[in-house]
Parts: structure tokens; sequence; C-alpha cells
């Protein structure tokens, strides 16, 4: 596998997002450090749709053209803030989170 590319998001990529959030949530359901209320609770297409207008979500694409990962941030008192950055499990330990990270 090439590296993944590091884009803005786009509309579209919001289903792939929402996949991405729940299946890396499931990585913490064996630890029993969140309620399945928690685990169930996944970022909405609204903050997803809000956070791409605003230039506030960046998405790892792989070649088959899925979301493998995603950062979406927000501004706080001037400055950048990251409100999730998630990988999906089967594309983890691959330096993902960390190309999102350095995008951001």
């Amino acid at each position: 596998m090439r590296s993944p590319h590091i884009r803005d998001g786009l509309p579209r990529d919001a289903p792939g997002v929402i996949a991405v959030d729940i299946a890396a949530s499931d990585l913490f359901r064996p630890t029993g450090l969140l309620s399945e209320d928690a685990l169930g609770d996944h970022v909405s297409a609204d903050a997803i749709n809000a956070a791409i207008d605003r230039g506030l979500m960046k998405v790892a694409e792989v070649e088959s053209g899925d979301v493998a990962g995603f950062l979406m941030g927000s501004v706080q008192d001037g400055g950048l803030y990251i409100e999730q950055i998630s990988v999906s499990p089967d594309f983890g330990r691959r330096g993902i989170g960390t190309a999102l990270m350095n995008t951001a």
C-alpha cells in the first residue's frame, strides 16, 4: 500500500468519516473504559460538513478512494483546536495519524 493522500475533506467523505469514527471507537469496547452510549456516539454529518465548510477537515484517502482516517478541527482563541483525529483499525500503525497531524 502506498501512503494515503492527505487532502481537504469533501461532503462526499461524510459516510467514510463516520465509518472510521465508529470503527476506531470499537477498539475501546473490550477495555470497558467507555459506556455503550459513548461507543455508539459518533461525529455527525452536520459537524463533518461544518468542518468541511470552514476548511477544518482533513482526510487520508487510500488508493481505493476510501477514507482511512480524518482530522477534524475548529478555531478556538484564534488557534487550531483538534476536535478529533481517528484512523480506521484496518489502516492503523502505518503513520496515517502522524501524517494527519503534520498536515494540521
